[in-house]
């Protein structure tokens, strides 16, 4: 990725002659960041009042459903019938109690139910069979509103058993009454969100978690877990009467209330987290893996170069034989961290990228770029939003909310580095460079703006123009404001120790402020990855001689090196929580064909009349999607989307097939133009013997 062609072998040496100790550090608090991550969350679990990753649970508000769209059941063989043809995201209310005869009921894979009761006051029963969980939640999800869930006295099943990849949202009404080995109330594999108004009261567990018994992601922002009666207390056998949880697993508590329930130990709450038994990963394992994974990107950069093969397929791979595949790494316990981690990458990847973006180039051919991301983005979001809606049955704001995350990108990651393999001309690779970074900042407005319509209900088209329009020019104009600043006490500071973190400081410190001003943090970070490459702009605009060449340079180094180990550990995380599912396949190809042919319409529009023209099979098909799809596809899950399992394997299918088409072309690039050469070669020596022999 350096613009100075410099070979990825001999990097580390220059690094480590520059005398920079402190890059090495900062490296290694890194990795020793990303291994601590993985031992807290195979190893610990978290009992706090706040989320651990920063990250809260946004819940469904009552403003994303209506009664005066439900479905009305009065029975259980109708309520049945109707979860099993639900298409997208289906309201379901209940107009009598409902007794299951004989067996669960079971929210199959890819339904969104919302279940409440159509009753002025107070809620409807749902109660189980006898020996049967009164619901099973299969990887799709189910929103209690308003509906006791519960047994008949002296009947065994849990209230909820939520199976690996599905999850529950518990917004109010009861769970009580249930009695089961482990999880009375919710015995959860996968998500449980618990909010609002919700309880979970008078369950019974004859071995641990009378309550609540967690083996996935338990987020509390409220409710009540427990009473202040003998008959509101749940209670076990054992251990935990109000939550047991597990190894290895995440509890997080931001509100709510947990009082009253009786247990042998731990009347109200066991947390099993901190013992090292049982599926708990060594250290000598975790560091182990670690270092095989930055080995494995340390060669990626060498076959990036050398034969045109994106790294980020192996690394994908290589997280899903360790997840899914070898279940090394529990895929629940990373999902709460692992948001946290994708911002972080995507800020260091943009910064760096902006490092590389010289303004000449910028005002000769922004123009272009702006028009082929704009139809690039535009048109692939609108195509894949309705073919996700139309083709697959998503419920239509989820699809587009899938759309905007793989409309329009493409990865600086991949196509910045192989551009330069390529020896493509400057302009291409210009082109290139500057619309992976623009690419990136449209899709996380576009995405963001979505999921604000999703979370509030709110759809007016001018506040929705209103809200992109302001984080951009807050992005641009704030960032560049505190982009000067910046710049200009690393030039008072730079032969100070310590301007390497000062400068990672300066950049958390941007995206923070920018955000909170109600503008792009991130287009503010690529601003300042800009003006700093460019500081010639601050001494035109302060009259000053500032000059911090060196420490430019340096600097160039040092983020591409963070990028690099960032990014690495990044695409391994993204396999580690994938969930194989062979039908979503063909939908991984068919949005990628879309993607393609979506992409060739912009690239013929945006080059045409220029010079680029002749290029647009090359700026067509290096086309691979990378980070920001993914930190996106991953931010779902955080904030409660139905769909949001789906959505991270189909992204992260089109992430592959995306990479394997840039690759292949790619491949066969480098392999035409040797050839190209060798016979030009042939064809002189040819000539030269001719001439010799007259």
């Amino acid at each position: 990725m350096s613009s100075e062609g410099t070979s990825f072998r001999h990097k580390l040496p220059n690094f480590c002659r520059r005398g920079k100790s402190l890059s090495f550090v900062s490296l290694l608090f890194i990795v020793l960041l990303f291994v601590s991550t993985f031992a807290s969350v195979t190893g610990n679990a978290v009992f706090t009042g706040e989320s651990s990753s920063g990250q809260t649970f946004v819940p469904l508000s009552r403003a994303t459903f209506s009664l005066d769209s439900a479905v009305t059941v009065e029975d259980e063989a109708t309520l049945r019938v109707v979860i099993n043809e639900a298409e997208g995201t289906t309201v379901i209310a209940l107009t009598s109690d409902i007794f299951l005869t004989s067996s669960a009921l079971n929210i199959p894979v890819n339904k969104n139910i919302i279940l409440t009761s159509d009753k002025e006051t107070g809620f409807y029963k749902l109660v189980g069979a006898k020996d049967h969980s009164t619901i099973v939640i299969n990887r799709g999800t189910l929103m209690l509103a308003g509906v006791i869930v519960t047994h008949n006295r002296g009947e065994k099943g849990s209230g909820v058993t939520v199976n690996a990849g599905g999850t529950l949202i518990m917004l109010s009404g009861e769970i009580s009454g249930n009695t089961a080995d482990n999880g009375g109330g919710v015995n959860n594999n996968g998500v449980f969100n618990m909010t609002d108004t919700a309880v979970i009261t008078g369950n019974v567990a004859t071995n641990n978690g009378g309550g609540v018994y967690n083996n996935g992601i338990f987020n509390m922002e409220n409710g009540i877990i427990g009473g202040s009666t003998a008959a509101a207390a749940n209670t076990a056998t054992n251990n935990g009467g109000g939550i047991y949880n597990t190894n290895g697993c995440t509890f997080t508590m931001s509100n709510g209330q947990i009082f009253g329930n009786k247990a042998k130990q731990g009347d109200d709450v066991i947390n099993e987290g901190t013992s090292m038994a049982g599926s708990t990963v060594s250290a000598v394992v975790i560091f182990g893996v670690v270092a095989g994974i930055i080995a494995v990107g340390f060669a990626g950069e060498f076959l990036i170069k050398k034969v045109g093969i994106p790294i980020f397929i192996f690394l994908i791979l290589a997280g899903i034989v360790l997840g899914p595949g070898l279940n090394i790494f529990p895929r629940e316990s990373l999902l709460s961290m692992l948001a946290l981690f994708a911002t972080l990458t995507l800020l260091m990847v943009l910064f760096h990228a902006g490092l590389g973006l010289k303004t000449n180039s910028v005002f000769t051919i922004g123009s272009r770029v702006f028009i082929q991301t704009t139809i690039y983005t535009a048109i692939g979001t609108v195509l894949l939003g309705t073919l996700g809606y139309l083709v697959l049955k998503w419920d239509p704001l989820q699809s587009f909310i899938f759309a905007a995350i793989i409309g329009g990108e493409i990865t600086a990651a991949v196509i910045v580095p192989l551009s330069h393999s390529m020896k493509l001309r400057e302009k291409v690779v210009t082109f290139l460079t500057m619309e992976s970074a623009i690419s990136s900042v449209f899709s996380v407005v576009i995405f963001a703006t979505l999921i604000n319509i999703y979370m509030t209900g709110e759809s007016n088209p001018l506040d929705i123009i209103s809200g992109i329009s302001m984080q951009f020019c807050v992005g641009i104009v704030a960032g560049f404001l505190l982009s000067i600043a910046w710049v200009y006490i690393l030039h008072r500071f730079q032969k100070h120790k310590f301007t390497h973190v000062l400068t990672i400081g300066f950049i958390l410190a941007t995206y923070s402020i920018i955000t909170n001003l109600g503008g792009n943090g991130i287009l503010a970070v690529l601003v300042f990855g800009i003006i700093f490459g460019n500081y010639h702009i601050v001494n035109k605009i302060l009259k000053t001689k500032i000059n911090i060449d060196k420490l430019q340079q340096q600097l160039a180094a040092f983020y591409e090196e963070i990028a690099f180990l960032l990014e690495t550990l990044f695409f391994v995380s993204l396999g580690l929580i994938f969930v194989i599912e062979p039908s979503l396949l063909l939908a991984g190809v068919m949005f990628t064909v879309v993607l393609l042919m979506t992409r060739y319409g912009a690239v013929k529009v945006s080059t045409i009349k220029s010079d680029l023209a002749q290029e647009k099979k090359m700026i067509t098909l290096m086309c691979a999607l990378g980070l920001t799809p993914a930190t996106l596809a991953i931010l779902t899950i955080s904030y409660g989307i139905p769909l949001a399992d789906t959505i991270v394997n189909v992204v992260t299918y089109v992430i592959i097939f995306t990479n394997i088409v840039t690759a292949v072309w790619s491949t066969y690039y480098l392999r035409k133009k040797k050839q190209t050469k060798k016979e030009r070669l042939e064809q002189r020596e040819l000539i030269a013997e001719n001439n010799n022999s007259q």
